[in-house]
């Protein structure tokens, strides 16, 4: 149980919080239209959600809403606060008309469907952007110091603390600006994070949302 806590825990942030920025959602729009004609929307929530938001998706008159489905039951499964995957899913057209209630089976297609969104270019640049405003050089990976001070004809083989020391003097850059424009961002931290919570997700992190 221990180890589910700590997994939810990282889940929340890597998986409802950064995955669910609005402005990234917006730009899972533009990249991947619905099959089914709906669109993403949100709105903020009472104490079931912990005060957060809810998602849903909308068509014309209509309203596709996780709980409303009775999917996600909070009487029957406390810990399911998913209905930002539940809203993905259902805008990507994998919600089957099989589902019917929280399963082992739904929660890895919901993997399966992140893996998919995160692996687009444009929404691991929104994340990085979103997370890596301005991150001091103290934060960075050495070999990520040793690249960009070669870059820059700064000596990168001594201790980290002078190459941090070298680029400041040079008043060189901020990760999100290096990050932005030299590092392939499938290889930035914050994404090798989302995908390691989500390989948890799949292997037990799923029994969290189904324990009572």
């Amino acid at each position: 149980m221990e180890k589910l806590k700590s997994f939810s825990l990282r889940h929340y942030y890597y998986i409802n919080q950064l995955l669910g920025d609005l402005t990234l959602r917006a730009v899972i729009e533009e990249e991947f239209k619905s099959p089914g004609g709906w669109t993403l929307a949100v709105e903020e929530s009472g104490p079931e959600f912990e005060g957060s938001f809810h998602h849903y998706c909308v068509k014309g008159g209509k309203q596709w809403c996780s709980v409303d489905e009775g999917i996600q039951d909070l009487g029957t499964n406390p810990h399911d606060t998913l209905c930002h995957s539940y809203s993905m899913m259902k805008y990507m057209g994998n919600i089957r008309n099989t589902d019917v209630k929280l399963t082992k089976s739904l929660q890895q297609r919901m993997v399966e469907m992140w893996r998919d969104l995160v692996a687009n270019r444009k929404v691991q640049e929104q994340i990085i952007a979103s997370v890596q405003q301005t991150v001091g050089l103290e934060q960075w990976s050495r070999k990520d110091l040793q690249t960009l001070a070669k870059k820059h004809g700064i000596k990168a083989n001594g201790k980290t603390s002078k190459i941090i020391a070298s680029l400041k003097r040079k008043k060189i850059g901020t990760k999100r600006e290096y990050y932005m424009k030299n590092v392939t961002p499938r290889s930035a931290g914050i994404i090798k994070k989302i995908y390691a919570v989500l390989d948890e997700w799949e292997e037990y992190g799923w029994k969290w949302y189904q324990k009572k």
